[in-house]
């Protein structure tokens, strides 16, 4: 029997298996006050998001920093076999933790502070659990072939919440990439 599995239809089933995947790694972990939203954007999802993002970025939407970002990470997210988008969101303010992360002596001069100068800062200790998800997510990418260290972009979680694709207070995006784009530029010459 002879079979062609170079298609688009196994490449985007091998996407979206991946990304299961992913988010059992992630799910799997403690979630410190905090809830885990995502989106996964194949195929035409992936190109119309691709195009929403490259509008904002010249109508002057991001800071120029983030807009040349985005722009950077254009061709990659437009040859990917999909892009998934993880987001944090906080859903209380952790109580006697008091762990100082933040750089505060209690949680409740933390979020005094912020209340004070008009921002909603999340809980740092809940952005470190949540990355530390997102780092066994990306390790099961990883070992499909489908994803690297490179392949993790914050400009595509802004890019998401700006576009209100999820509902949450930060986000990451993964490029799932199939192939040589995986490999670092280091690895190819050696």
């Amino acid at each position: 029997m002879q079979a062609n599995l170079n298609t688009a239809e196994v490449e985007q089933t091998i996407a979206w298996n991946t990304a299961v995947q992913m988010m059992g790694a992630i799910l799997a972990g403690p979630q410190l006050n905090y809830r885990i939203t995502s989106v996964f954007l194949s195929g035409d999802e992936r190109t119309q998001f691709v195009n929403d993002f490259m509008r904002l970025v010249q109508e002057g939407a991001f800071p120029p920093y983030w807009g040349k970002c985005l722009s950077t990470i254009r061709p990659r997210a437009e040859a990917s076999l999909a892009i998934l988008v993880i987001g944090f969101k906080q859903t209380n303010r952790p109580d006697g933790v008091d762990c100082g992360v933040c750089g505060a002596a209690t949680c409740e001069d933390f979020y005094r502070l912020n209340d004070q100068w008009g921002r909603a800062a999340p809980c740092p200790l809940g952005l470190m659990t949540f990355c530390d998800a997102i780092s066994r997510g990306l390790q099961m990418a990883h070992m499909a072939y489908l994803a690297s260290l490179s392949s993790l972009t914050q400009s595509l979680g802004k890019a998401a919440l700006a576009l209100k694709l999820l509902d949450a207070d930060f986000a990451l995006g993964i490029l799932l990439e199939l192939g040589p784009i995986v490999v670092t530029t280091r690895e190819n010459e050696g």
